[in-house]
């Protein structure tokens, strides 16, 4: 072999090899990702009754929150419930390896019609029994913080998990 196909045989190798390392880090991080969001949707499937909400800086008086709950499945269908009556229904996607965790929330059945089809953007962040939400409709800019505030067009929603004896 010359020294350039001798050459030419070592770059083939060494891109074979670098594909190949790429490629099985890119499985292993899919792997890692997707047990991430497993972890999350565990921790998030259940009831939970809202506490409090924040919208675009004004606070919700508990009469308002009162009764309303939100039913998280496994596999990121979620229900809102107004005194055990189904309200709206839609999906979620969850990104648990970005700082910080993203979601997003999409509205597919409501008894209001406007917020049938409705797209929103946001922070997450649960723990065993308590849960926080921060989120814009989807052509805002993506909420950094669970700051809120006036005119910021944010939604914050804080929960805890109902616990059945």
């Amino acid at each position: 072999m010359s020294v350039s196909q001798t050459c030419d045989w070592c770059f083939r190798a060494v891109m074979f090899i670098a594909v190949a390392v790429s490629s099985a880090a890119t499985l292993a991080a899919d792997a890692a990702d997707e047990e991430a969001i497993r972890t999350d949707r565990a921790r998030m499937a259940g009831e939970w009754r809202v506490v409090s909400i924040e919208a675009n800086g004004n606070t919700n008086a508990d009469s308002v929150v009162a009764g309303i709950t939100v039913v998280n499945r496994l596999d990121g269908t979620w229900s809102l419930l107004s005194n055990g009556n189904i309200i709206a229904e839609g999906t979620s996607t969850i990104d648990p390896t970005t700082k910080p965790k993203t979601i997003e929330l999409k509205g597919i059945r409501a008894s209001v019609e406007n917020a049938r089809g409705t797209h929103y953007r946001g922070i997450y962040e649960v723990h065993e029994t308590t849960r926080r939400l921060c989120f814009v409709p989807a052509d805002k800019p993506l909420p950094e913080s669970f700051s809120g505030g006036r005119d910021t067009g944010q939604i914050l929603v804080a929960f805890e998990k109902v616990v059945f004896e």
